[in-house]
This record gives C-alpha cells, structure tokens and sequence, in this order.
C-alpha cells in the first residue's frame, strides 16, 4: 500500500471504526462505503490537490477524496496527499 511505502514509521489504529495511519499527530484514513471508498486526511487538501482530483473525476472535500470501485486508485494523487501529512 502506498501509505506504507511513503510513511513506513505510521502507526496503525482502528479509530472510530476504520483503519487509520497515526504520524506524530497527524491521521491518515481509509474508509469504505457502499459505493467507493474515501481516503482522508487530518490537514485541509491543498487547491492544488483539488482540482487535480477534479481534473480526474474523483469526488472531494476539505480533506478527503473518494474513490469509486470502477475508478482507478490514482496512485500520484495518493502521493501528493500523503505529502501534505508528512510535509507539515
């Protein structure tokens, strides 16, 4: 998984019921739903990085993006928002 290859010192907790990754005190999730599955962050998504996954056709908000089961995971999208976690 990318999270694991791009922050391998992430601690793994189950948090109000889905996985998380913990960096210092910063959260990174993964949820799944009946239609996609939201991948979120603690920190606000850049513009940058919205209207990048606006480019693309995945749905966002102030800190999440969500992927639908017939997309693609867009792997360099999940890169530059790891890098707002790590980049803090």
């Amino acid at each position: 998984m990318r999270v694991h290859q791009t922050t391998p010192h992430a601690e793994e907790k189950i948090l109000y019921g889905m996985p998380f990754f913990l960096i210092a005190n910063e959260k990174i999730g993964i949820a799944a739903y009946k239609a996609h599955v939201s991948f979120q962050i603690s920190k606000d998504l850049t513009p940058a990085v919205l209207e990048t996954a606006k480019k693309l056709g995945y749905a966002s908000g102030q800190k999440r993006i969500n992927i639908n089961f017939d997309q693609k995971v867009p792997v360099e999208l999940v890169g530059a928002i790891l890098a707002i976690v790590i980049n803090q």
